[in-house]
């Protein structure tokens, strides 16, 4: 079995939080998304 990749998302603008974090979210088996943080609630 692989590893999980650990990621934190910091920025959840448009390549955050729309680019990275859907394709990460649609391989849970290879990635987990432990962390988000934005200046702009």
């Amino acid at each position: 079995m692989e590893k999980k990749i650990t990621v934190s998302i910091l920025g959840t603008g448009h390549r955050g939080a729309d680019a990275y974090g859907k394709i990460m979210a649609t391989m849970p088996d290879k990635y987990q998304i432990v962390a988000l943080c934005d200046l702009d609630r």
